[in-house]
């Protein structure tokens, strides 16, 4: 009686075909990660800005950090800010401007730029091109560059000194809660007088109890006069890169060389 040759070679079909997915899978995973490590000595090697990214709203995508400091040289000081005055309440009945609250108009009282307000002059664009690159690009390991270049490729990041809104669920806090405040500023002066973006949010936050409040801002853009309003909150506390002024008068007592504050 002659042999089942059928019989005979099933098992070893179904043994050499049990092999054949996880060498694929394996195939799949080796090429993929030769390609990533791939993307990440291309992200290494390169002294430009990754793609999609942004200095203050100013694309700097695929610029060296001195090319990047050359258009920031250019448009930052072109850039507007808008001043909203308050509403006065013109029927007396303090409904159109409540007690205790301020409206403003839909549209600007006015639009001024930076370099109309004189806060660009001595910024170091070289310095801050260079440090924005540094950050972000510089000091990153090797094998985190390549994911960094791709978060920057699909756009979900890349916005460097961009003040994000707060999420919808971030915890409120009232005054009472907050132990020290450290505020922004377009300028200021040693007195502790803002110059903010015209809209009052501070201000109404700070109303009646700034003594917890501290603003921060670089020493070239202080001012020796802050145009200002009654509602206007006066800040105890200006912190610059040479130290911590306390109504005028730089605390000495607190100043160190080594202290800096990039603003």
């Amino acid at each position: 009686m002659e042999p089942n040759t059928n019989e005979a070679t099933a098992p070893k079909r179904l043994k050499t075909g049990g092999k054949k997915p996880i060498i694929i899978i394996g195939v799949i995973v080796a090429v993929l990660l030769a390609a990533y490590v791939g993307l990440c000595a291309y992200a290494n090697s390169l002294d430009i800005f990754y793609p999609n990214t942004t200095i203050n709203g100013v694309d700097v995508a695929g610029l060296t950090a001195e090319q990047a400091a050359e258009r920031l040289r250019q448009e930052i000081p072109e850039e507007t800010v808008e001043f909203y005055l308050p509403l006065a309440d013109e029927t007396g009945d303090g409904e159109s401007a409540p007690e205790g609250d301020m409206l403003y108009g839909a549209d600007p009282d006015a639009v001024c730029t930076y370099r109309e307000l004189g806060i660009t002059e001595e910024l170091d664009y070289e310095v801050s091109a260079q440090s924005a690159f540094d950050a972000v690009q510089g000091r990153s390991s090797f094998f985190v560059k390549g994911w960094e270049y791709l978060a920057c490729l699909v756009g979900a990041d890349g916005q460097l000194g961009v003040v994000l809104e707060p999420e919808e669920d971030t915890p409120k806090m009232t005054l009472d809660q907050v132990d020290l405040s450290i505020i922004p500023c377009v300028s200021c002066d040693r007195l502790g007088h803002r110059l903010g973006q015209g809209t009052g949010f501070y201000d109404r936050f700070f109303a009646g109890n700034p003594e917890n409040a501290a603003m921060l801002c670089r020493e070239s853009l202080l001012r020796t006069i802050i145009p200002r309003e009654p509602h206007d909150v006066v800040f105890p506390l200006v912190i610059t890169e040479f130290g911590v002024y306390r109504k005028g008068v730089l605390d000495l007592g607190r100043r160190s060389p080594a202290f800096r504050v990039w603003a």
